[in-house]
């Protein structure tokens, strides 16, 4: 699909938006400087996307953005300290088939010059993961899929100011398909399934530093 709305908590209201110029679903999203980065994905055909596409709440307006280094479908993706940061994913063909199936390489984006650039992989490759922001670094959760079919319950946090990745505390149950948001340092994980494919939760969890 390629609509658009925002939805205005002071008042409930949705409005709708001018139209994504590319159709996608499984893409990613983050906010700098009041502009929405659309970010990956995946077209009618199945094939991943390296499209990037921002709009402009000012203006109502969407325009391209640079393209991903890698195309990849269900990454995660979040915005630190003015950057874009895109993480793991798949990169899939037309034909249904996979090049990579769980990703583990990470690019960041300053919108600045308009550059992506390579940041260190993360320990787990995998899909369909969220991503928090608290502490001023990334906390990578959750995704699909392990050995068996069951979701990872790994959660790995990278750091901008040393350049790496380090295990922390994991998610109570693994989960993939979460939506992830981060309010005061917490970030909480909602929904999401256990195992690979069609399946959902009514869970939420929430991380927090002692």
């Amino acid at each position: 699909m390629s609509n658009a709305a925002s939805f205005d908590p002071a008042t409930g209201a949705w409005t709708s938006l001018p139209p994504m110029p590319t159709a996608r679903g499984g893409a990613g999203a983050a906010v700098v400087d009041g502009k929405i980065y659309v970010v990956g994905g995946m077209d009618a055909s199945g094939t991943s996307l390296a499209t990037v596409e921002i709009f402009d709440p000012a203006t109502g307006s969407w325009s391209p953005g640079p393209s991903l280094t890698t195309r990849r479908d269900n990454p995660g993706v979040a915005a630190l300290d003015g950057q874009v940061y895109v993480v793991g994913g798949r990169a899939r063909n037309a034909d249904g088939s996979s090049d990579v199936v769980q990703m583990n390489t990470m690019e960041i984006l300053n919108p600045a010059t308009g550059v992506w650039t390579a940041g260190p992989s993360m320990p787990t490759a995998r899909r369909s993961l969220g991503v928090g922001t608290a502490d001023g670094k990334l906390q990578v959760m959750g995704g699909e899929q392990s050995s068996d079919g069951s979701a990872f319950a790994a959660n790995e946090e990278y750091d901008p100011v040393t350049n790496s990745w380090r295990p922390i505390v994991p998610l109570i149950q693994g989960r993939h398909g979460m939506a992830v948001a981060t309010i005061n340092d917490q970030v909480h994980a909602v929904g999401g399934a256990m195992v690979t494919g069609s399946a959902w939760s009514f869970t939420h969890t929430v991380f927090q530093y002692d």
